[in-house]
């Protein structure tokens, strides 16, 4: 999965794990931590809010840092039949915006995961999106393959951000981290 490795690979050529907590004067508030703690969340909170019993959830076993590990449990975080995603329902302040090392375990785990699916769930099975609008839930249909998508677009988005910190803290990234693919597709175009 190209979007998650490129921020494996901008993860482990931070220079030290100060740069991955520093806190941008450019955009208040902002660390590369916490954008990589809010993309690994979308991703989650999709996979997780599979309506399929699995043994312990993704949550349980690669984001919760607590002595249990009782591996034997079954869980479901959805224990509808409906695959129903609400991407509001995020984590603030989980330890992959302060661990670099961490937040490179769980993307490798969230890699692992999609390739996983990848093989017993088709991209047109159903979800159901619920978002709020005007403090209003909403909720929409959707297809798991355009999640994903959303997933992959939305990170590049953040991808875009972590490249403005990198700027601020002069740490070079590939040319093509945070941009687009349609925008990548477009300047090739060009340059013909």
């Amino acid at each position: 999965f190209k979007t998650l490795q490129q921020c494996i690979d901008l993860l482990k050529s931070l220079p030290d794990d100060e740069s991955f907590v520093f806190e941008s004067k450019y955009i208040p508030s902002s660390t590369i931590g916490k954008h990589v703690r809010h993309i690994c969340d979308h991703f989650r909170l999709l996979l997780d809010s599979r309506p399929i019993p699995v043994k312990r959830s993704f949550a349980e076993e690669y984001f919760i840092t607590s002595d249990d590990n009782d591996n034997d449990s079954m869980n479901t975080l959805n224990d509808s039949s409906e695959w129903n995603v609400d991407y509001d329902n995020r984590t603030r302040k989980g330890a992959a915006e302060t661990s670099r090392a961490l937040a490179i375990k769980q993307i490798e785990r969230l890699q692992s995961t999609i390739q996983e699916y990848s093989t017993i769930i088709p991209l047109n099975t159903p979800i159901n999106m619920c978002t709020v609008a005007d403090k209003d839930p909403m909720h929409v249909q959707s297809t798991y393959g355009r999640e994903l998508w959303f997933c992959c677009h939305h990170a590049v988005h953040h991808y875009a951000l972590i490249r403005v910190i990198c700027i601020e803290l002069k740490i070079p990234f590939p040319e093509d981290f945070g941009v687009a693919p349609s925008t990548l597709l477009y300047m090739e175009d060009k340059e013909r």
